[in-house]
């Protein structure tokens, strides 16, 4: 995958995964997962952060998504619902939040897909995402192979 494309393709998943307010630890596995899995390198002039702070994270998803070479379109589709629903918030019925879907709509208007890929692109990523790890899982892959608690009598 071509520099441009890989840091678009990366970026777009980190504001969609913020775009709720939180960077969920579910959130942060994924992305890691992911950028492994397509080799997705942030480019070297971008600073660390490439979200300013105070900034609405959807605002730059089309000119982002406009980087993105055509081949690569529908795997952007398909990460970005895997990243939007990896977790769902306190008392949310559906995994994916509004704000994320209206990101979403707008990638999809953005990278020009018609409504059957982008409903491949969702049907792929609830597959994945079933196969994803939970956060107990997360969490005891970080900290399951320190000592056991102290038990207390």
């Amino acid at each position: 995958m071509d520099q441009r494309s890989s840091s678009a393709i990366l970026g777009i998943m980190q504001r969609i995964a913020v775009v709720d307010g939180d960077l969920a630890p579910e959130e942060e596995n994924l992305l890691q997962s992911l950028s492994d899995r397509y080799s997705l390198q942030p480019q070297t002039s971008l600073p660390a952060d490439p979200i300013p702070q105070g900034s609405d994270p959807a605002a730059t998803i089309g000119s982002l998504a406009a980087m993105v070479a055509p081949e690569h379109r529908s795997l952007l589709m398909k990460a970005a619902f895997m990243v939007a629903g990896i977790t769902r918030g306190k008392r949310e019925d559906a995994y994916i939040c509004p704000g994320e879907e209206a990101a979403l709509a707008e990638l999809s208007q953005a990278l020009e897909l018609s409504s059957e890929a982008v409903t491949a692109a969702r049907e792929e990523a609830l597959e994945e995402l079933s196969h994803q790890p939970s956060l107990w899982q997360i969490l005891y892959g970080c900290f399951g192979t320190h000592s056991p608690l102290p038990l207390f009598h």
